[in-house]
């Protein structure tokens, strides 16, 4: 029981000498580190708060400019599907309108675009044009048979 009453004590005494020092005003010697230790602890806080608000900004960043990408590539080939897909009817109706009555002219027109190269018969053509209507004109080769099916080696 004599060791319970001496710790007892040695604490009631340690715990007055606490309350004592408390009660002294705290000096400059003393504030100025605690001011210091502060000031640093309140710096690395907020620079570490900047640099997560920093990191998230860019990871949203990055979401976002990546999932503009991608609507914009879905729009731009949605956009030209339908594009072509009419540009395709167009051309299908005028010729559907062209060949109406004479369905022979019409396989005739089909063999002479598939015998002829039209983007290479345009780039080497004589243009000219012409006096009366003042339209430009082009002399073009056109293919009118089939081309000759050669066999290697013979």
């Amino acid at each position: 029981m004599g060791d319970i009453n001496l710790s007892l004590g040695t604490t009631s005494q340690r715990l007055a000498i606490a309350v004592e020092h408390m009660r002294q005003p705290i000096t400059q010697d003393v504030l100025g580190p605690v001011q210091r230790a502060a000031a640093a602890g309140a710096t690395a806080e907020v620079l570490m708060v900047a640099r997560s608000i920093r990191m998230r900004t860019a990871i949203l960043g990055g979401i976002c400019v990546g999932i503009a990408a991608v609507m914009g590539a879905v729009a731009g080939y949605a956009w030209g599907r339908a594009d072509a897909a009419g540009s395709f009817r167009a051309t299908q109706a005028g010729f559907t309108a062209a060949f109406r009555y004479d369905p022979k002219d019409a396989a005739r027109w089909l063999e002479l675009m598939r015998w002829n190269d039209l983007d290479n018969a345009l780039t080497n053509c004589q243009s000219f044009t012409d006096q009366s209507s003042g339209r430009q004109a082009c002399m073009v080769p056109l293919w009118t048979s089939p081309p000759k099916v050669r066999v290697p080696g013979a």
